[in-house]
């Protein structure tokens, strides 16, 4: 899918956000950063991109490589060619771990000096019984340090997602990562909007996500999930 910029300059061309294909899927056991770079350098040939843009992007794809021979081997769920920044970053967002299997995948993109920066968090995800999908910038000259940690409740029943995002939201709020009034409104956001005769909307939370930088406070996102469908889903 495409991100486009609402406010700004009105020249920037959107982001560029895709997927593991079902065929880079049947190629291989797992899709990680390796094959990233091999998308990337697809859609960037594919593109008619400014040589210099061009160029930066086949070069992030180089790094992405490095990276796989580091042993960066966590498996990719999304990528987006972020054509907005300044520096046109690759972003990576990788599977939901748990808090040991998050330390080590910090690690491993050079970003030990994080960790201690997202230790609350872990342990706020943690003990909600959430996982934690790492997102992150690549440029040629390496790994950004602004963190991006989307929380996922496990999937189990309706009732049991909405207390254990209730609970995580509840001690985000008391870390002062996000604001009560904010963050009350969110949670009742939840609902269903009959559309006509045939169906209607469902509107469930899907992730809070939480950005970390080295310095300055916690950016908390929440985000909401709509689907057509015949009747409302509990």
């Amino acid at each position: 899918w495409f991100e486009f910029d609402l406010d700004g300059p009105n020249d920037l061309p959107p982001a560029f956000f895709f997927g593991p294909s079902k065929i880079q899927t049947d190629l291989s056991a797992e899709y990680g950063v390796k094959e990233v770079g091999v998308n990337a350098r697809r859609i960037t040939r594919t593109l008619d991109l400014e040589s210099g843009l061009a160029d930066g992007l086949m070069r992030t794809a180089d790094f992405l490589d490095h990276l796989d021979g580091l042993g960066v081997k966590t498996e990719v769920f999304q990528t987006g060619l972020m054509f907005s920044r300044p520096d046109t970053p690759i972003r990576l967002c990788f599977k939901p771990l748990n808090e040991a299997e998050s330390r080590v995948l910090l690690a491993r993109l050079g970003l030990e000096h994080m960790a201690g920066r997202c230790e609350a968090i872990f342990a706020a995800a943690e003990s909600c019984e959430t996982r934690t999908a790492i997102c992150v910038d690549v440029t040629p000259e390496g790994v950004s340090d602004r963190v991006g940690l989307e929380l996922h409740t496990l999937p189990r029943t309706p009732d049991s997602t909405t207390q254990k995002v209730r609970a995580l939201v509840s001690r985000l709020q008391t870390m002062g990562a996000l604001d009560a009034e904010r963050s009350r409104a969110f949670l009742e956001s939840e609902g269903w909007d009959e559309l006509s005769g045939k169906g209607g909307c469902n509107r469930r939370i899907n992730h809070v996500k939480c950005v970390v930088r080295p310095k300055g406070p916690v950016e908390t996102k929440g985000y909401l999930a709509f689907s057509r469908v015949k009747r409302p889903r509990n």
